[in-house]
């Protein structure tokens, strides 16, 4: 069997990427990452965040290591930057494990880096899901400040960047608003999600650990988006 060129060229770069496993898709001439197993060296989480611009649009600091984020119920993976429908990112995901001290808690943020239009001139970000006081890197004994919304994108605004981050707490912390519900796609709490001031009011730091994918508007996203009206 002869291997596409590409292919060759990705396997070149490998050394750049530690603990991944591939296989190779022959029909449609493609490295597909298994998952959940997935790390990724810091130099690369770096390189990714740079070239997505990410750094500087959404974050200060560009986290170190990458945090997993699978989708089973799509059977598919978030690695740093792939194309991912938001059909596919439509039930929540598993997040982590990420490098974390079993005593100490941690902030989950997911955001839209391009929910707010560029023309506005403001600092925010679509807000789709927070969780915070995560003990450890146990995901599910932290308390969600808005539940999970998978990727949508707004009818013909292009590509959007998902991005989930991770983030050291000093110690408890209960964010203004918490407690309240925030299910509405129009709720101020998501649509004006400024990050900075989040982490700032919340003495948090980081982020320890990142991910992110990219999805444009597709059939679902659309229905979803008329539906709300």
């Amino acid at each position: 069997m002869r291997i596409p060129i590409f292919l060759l060229v990705v396997l070149l770069i490998r050394p750049w990427v530690s603990a991944v496993q591939y296989v190779i898709n022959v029909g449609n001439n493609e490295l597909v990452p298994l998952y959940p197993a997935v790390s990724y060296s810091s130099q690369l989480v770096n390189f990714r965040f740079r070239l997505a611009r990410i750094f500087p649009d959404v974050l200060d600091t560009i986290p170190s290591a990458i945090v997993n984020v699978t989708y089973p119920s799509s059977g598919m993976a978030v690695t740093l930057g792939n194309f991912l429908t938001p059909f596919a990112t439509k039930d929540q995901p598993d997040v982590g494990p990420w490098v974390a001290n079993p005593l100490m808690m941690y902030t989950l943020i997911m955001l839209d880096g391009d929910g707010n239009p560029a023309s506005t001139g403001e600092p925010y970000h679509y807000l789709k899901w927070l969780r915070y006081n995560i003990q450890g890197s146990i995901l599910c004994s932290g308390v969600d400040f808005v539940s999970y919304q998978g990727a949508g994108p707004q009818p013909n605004s292009g590509v959007h960047r998902y991005v989930f981050l991770v983030y050291t707490q000093l110690g408890p912390i209960n964010p203004l608003g918490a407690g309240l519900p925030h299910d509405s796609v129009n709720d101020p709490t998501r649509a004006t999600f400024h990050l900075r001031s989040f982490v700032l009011q919340n003495q948090l730091s980081g982020p320890l650990a990142g991910n992110f994918f990219r999805a444009v508007e597709d059939a679902y996203s659309a229905a979803q988006w008329a539906a709300n009206g």
